[in-house]
């Protein structure tokens, strides 16, 4: 497979001591501060493909998404409902290549439940691969994004989308995206 490149392991590594890390600093602090914490780590995601790759050499995308990304409330407003969450991170995407990517989300809170959810508009940039041959480009997505968490163990997920988006000859198909989260 000319072009294919996979992750060093290594990276992937230190990319997860260095989450871990920081999970824990940030737990002591939350701590300390007897408050909920504003950071959340971002694990690993599945994806659904709408349309097949139409590429003999490669007939499935790739829909395990192995990656670890921070996320981070940078604020939450009790009176309007809406909040604003930034994250960034490393995913090996559909095409199997890794790449990082940062976003922003406004979210609406659709409940206070112990089971929280939020709703809204995120826009995302990523390093990602645009076609098997693994050729990166910095690409613009735009998405909805639907975030649910459980106020008690920290557990929840978000769950993204897009339909089919064009870049120059390029298209990205439209998906469906759950990504696990852990609030620490």
């Amino acid at each position: 497979m000319t072009g294919w490149r996979q992750a060093p392991r290594g990276r992937m590594a230190r990319g997860l001591i260095l989450g871990i890390s920081l999970i824990g600093a940030a737990r002591l602090a939350a701590a300390e501060e007897g408050v909920r914490s504003r950071w959340a780590l971002q694990v690993s995601g599945f994806t659904h493909h709408f349309q097949g790759t139409h590429n003999r050499a490669h007939p499935s995308w790739n829909s395990v998404n192995t990656g670890i990304g921070l996320q981070y409330d940078i604020r939450e407003d009790a009176t309007t409902r809406w909040s604003t969450t930034m994250s960034v991170g490393e995913i090996k995407d559909s095409y199997g290549v890794v790449g990082p990517y940062a976003g922003i989300v406004r979210q609406y809170r659709l409940n206070d439940a112990r089971i929280r959810a939020r709703l809204g508009l995120g826009a995302f940039l990523a390093w990602r691969a645009l076609d098997w041959t693994a050729t990166r480009k910095l690409t613009f997505l735009p998405m909805p994004v639907l975030s649910v968490e459980d106020t008690r163990t920290g557990l929840g997920f978000n769950l993204t989308g897009t339909p089919s988006i064009r870049y120059d000859d390029r298209r990205i198909v439209s998906f469906v995206f759950i990504q696990g989260t852990y609030r620490f």
